[in-house]
């Protein structure tokens, strides 16, 4: 995984050269940027969450159903129920979302409860496709981390790859141990509910940090 250094994150056109370092099977990029949620009775401190589309190829059921949240919220936002709940925002409606001053209109695609992605469904984060999140940020062709599958027994010359692209300007990390979580989190569940039990997966390792990352 690579993760980036500062909340600027990298461009995504270095995360892309990183895709296609020999023995990458499939790589994914996201953004994190933190902000402020606005909605009809309040505000709240917030974590925006990006995930490109390549985080469906990413290693079985859980990235699969990942893929298909994704789609339902497709150019707006997903919000834990608290989060939603706190703010006075419903599903079908519309949140404003601060970052860096900047205030940006989003719609509400989904309110995520306990029963589909568990815990985090009090967590203070907005999950959007990359390219809505990066509009919402004002961060556009810019990523925070790109989590790679290598192909088998190629970590080594993978990481070694990327340390060489990346110079240094990020962080390379290890990040098997989460892809193995992912796909054990929607083993139990049905494909309505693991799309998103997948979701609050990755945030929840997201905010990990223990992760193999260019950063």
């Amino acid at each position: 995984e690579l993760r980036a250094r500062s909340s600027e994150g990298f461009s995504e056109a270095l995360a892309l050269r990183a895709g296609r370092v020999p023995g990458v099977r499939f790589a994914a990029f996201v953004l994190r940027e933190d902000g402020e949620l606005v909605g009809a009775r309040g505000r709240r401190t917030v974590q925006v969450v990006g995930l490109s589309a390549g985080i469906v190829a990413l290693h079985g059921s859980a990235t699969r159903n990942l893929g298909a949240g994704a789609a339902l919220v497709n150019g707006g936002v997903g919000l834990p129920r608290a989060l939603a709940e706190g703010v006075g925002a419903r599903s079908g409606g519309r949140v404003g979302l601060l970052v860096g001053g900047v205030r940006r209109e989003a719609p509400v695609g989904a309110v995520l409860d306990s029963a589909t992605i568990g815990s985090v469904a009090q967590a203070p984060i907005v999950i959007a496709q990359l390219g809505v999140a990066q509009e919402l940020t004002e961060l556009p062709g810019r990523v925070t981390e790109v989590l790679i599958e290598p192909y088998p027994g190629a970590d080594g010359s993978v990481a070694a790859e990327l340390r060489s692209l990346t110079k240094g300007r990020v962080s390379v990390e290890g990040a098997g141990s989460e892809l193995r979580l992912l796909e054990d989190a929607a083993k139990p569940l049905g494909q309505s509910t693991g799309l998103f039990a997948a979701i609050g997966a990755m945030v929840g390792l997201l905010f990990a940090a223990n992760t193999m990352l260019l950063t």
